[in-house]
């Protein structure tokens, strides 16, 4: 979905959405906020070095990737940075939308700022009336039972896939700048769970 589909369903289904004056993406252009450098395409460097700086990728409660930035703020959500340095709204009180529902995807024309029940509705997706389905048979009860496992456990071997790609990941950049990977230098690297698959894959892979 795009910028424009989004008005479209929002006209459509009477969504409330104040989509404001889009800045121009015609080309990069960078803002300061704190210690680094923020692009309206999602970037970001070190302000002082200009050196590119790779997000931080942490898992929110809904299993969905989210990027944070360090600042001498402290770590920052790299979308709610995105959105306050180059979109013409106020989003207090309000939850930035992902247009293409792509978490990652932080470029400044993805970034809408809806009320929670609008949000809650753009990511609900439509039921089917329970009087238009209809089941015939244990046997296809059974069948469907057996789609939805095997939906599921795809599901969540996809999960495992991407959280083990952004653990290496991490794991690597935290050592090519420490030059260790423990406890102390994942804490500055901005990492807060769980440290033992990032040690782990240093101890056994890296080292």
């Amino acid at each position: 979905m795009n910028r424009n589909d989004l008005k479209k369903l929002a006209k459509m289904k009477n969504l409330d959405i104040n989509f404001g004056k889009m800045t121009s993406m015609n080309k990069e252009r960078w803002k300061k906020y704190s210690n680094i450098l923020v692009s309206n395409y999602g970037n970001v460097k070190d302000a002082s070095t200009l050196e590119k700086l790779e997000p931080i990728i942490r898992y929110s409660k809904y299993n969905s990737p989210r990027s944070y930035v360090k600042t001498d703020n402290g770590t920052k959500y790299l979308t709610w940075i995105v959105y306050d340095l180059f979109n013409n709204i106020d989003r207090k009180g309000l939850e930035v939308h992902h247009i293409d529902e792509d978490s990652l995807n932080n470029r400044a024309d993805n970034l809408i700022a809806v009320t929670k029940s609008v949000h809650h509705k753009l990511h609900t997706k439509p039921r089917t009336h329970h009087n238009e389905i209809n089941v015939t048979s244990e046997d296809t009860k059974k069948q469907k039972r057996h789609k939805k496992n095997i939906t599921n456990k795809d599901t969540i071997k996809q999960n495992k896939k991407e959280r083990n790609e952004n653990i290496v990941e991490i794991t690597k950049q935290c050592f090519q700048k420490y030059g260790k990977v423990n406890k102390k230098t994942l804490t500055l690297f901005g990492v807060e769970d769980n440290t033992s698959p990032y040690v782990y894959y240093y101890k056994h892979h890296l080292l």
